[in-house]
């Protein structure tokens, strides 16, 4: 259809890119960004970017200081990186079973106001600050 106009398509949509279910792509979705949002804030996740820097100076000077060459610096460093993006891995896992579970309870509860306030609860227990007045709260459904 775009072909047979004469401009160029000014966006696209694709419907099903992935190759999962609305469902699951939208528990990704809401994992990740909840995740995002709920471990840091950009001055902790900067302090925490400067703390790991700063040890994995200190364990490059140690390393140095024992003898050890650049190869087996540079192996350290790449195990060290593989350990991080490992427990990244699992707490996006974590945060999409939870996430699949919210939209199960959500899906499966016939009364909106028993569903919501499970998730409610579910909420409170992953961040003790959350209150609905945070956050802005519709009817499922």
């Amino acid at each position: 259809m775009a072909a047979s106009q004469g401009e160029a398509p000014s966006f696209v949509i694709t419907l099903a890119a992935t190759g999962q279910l609305g469902r699951e792509m939208l528990a990704t979705q809401q994992a990740t960004q909840h995740l995002a949002a709920a471990t840091d804030t950009s001055q902790t996740l900067g302090k925490r970017r400067l703390l790991a820097a700063q040890e994995t100076k200190k364990q490059v000077e140690k390393m140095r200081a024992e003898g050890a060459n650049s190869a087996q610096i540079e192996t350290a460093l790449a195990q060290q990186q593989l350990r991080e993006k490992i427990e990244a891995q699992k707490l996006l896992s974590k945060a999409l079973k939870r996430q699949q579970a919210m939209l199960e309870i959500i899906r499966q509860t016939a009364d909106d106001g028993q569903a919501q306030a499970i998730v409610t609860n579910m909420l409170r227990q992953d961040d003790s600050t959350w209150t609905p007045a945070k956050h802005e709260l519709r009817p499922f459904g």
